[in-house]
């Protein structure tokens, strides 16, 4: 089983959804590390067989030092969907805060690219 197995939480033959570790990079950068895209693209390559280029879309980034769940496009054709959800700010919120094993207080905040603050 490859070591990313673990962290998916949803794969179709769309789209692959990723539990993203703090420090991890979702796609390069400068530094030249490597990213989450990579370790990605290699559990494909290893799952599936594939070989040569394989495509991964990157419709939303989240900061290096946060952890979250990062979605990656695995068709141009999911790619350009996901990116007019997230421009025309269509069905798209993010829930902002922390998972934990004890009971959350009973308020809660959302996140939505529909918000007024994000206009």
């Amino acid at each position: 089983m490859h070591k990313l197995a673990s962290r998916i939480l949803f794969e179709d033959n769309h789209l692959i959804i990723i539990n993203k570790m703090p420090g991890e990079l979702v796609q390069a950068d400068k530094t030249g590390d490597a990213t989450l895209a990579d370790t990605v693209q290699d559990y494909l390559r290893v799952t599936y067989g594939k070989q040569g280029n394989i495509f991964l879309g990157i419709p939303h980034r989240i900061d290096r030092p946060t952890s979250g769940i990062v979605v990656y496009a695995k068709t141009e054709k999911a790619l350009v969907r996901m990116n007019a959800l997230f421009r025309n700010q269509e069905d798209v919120q993010r829930p902002i805060g922390p998972l934990s094993t004890a009971c959350p207080p009973e308020t809660r905040g959302w996140w939505s690219t529909t918000s007024p603050a994000t206009r």
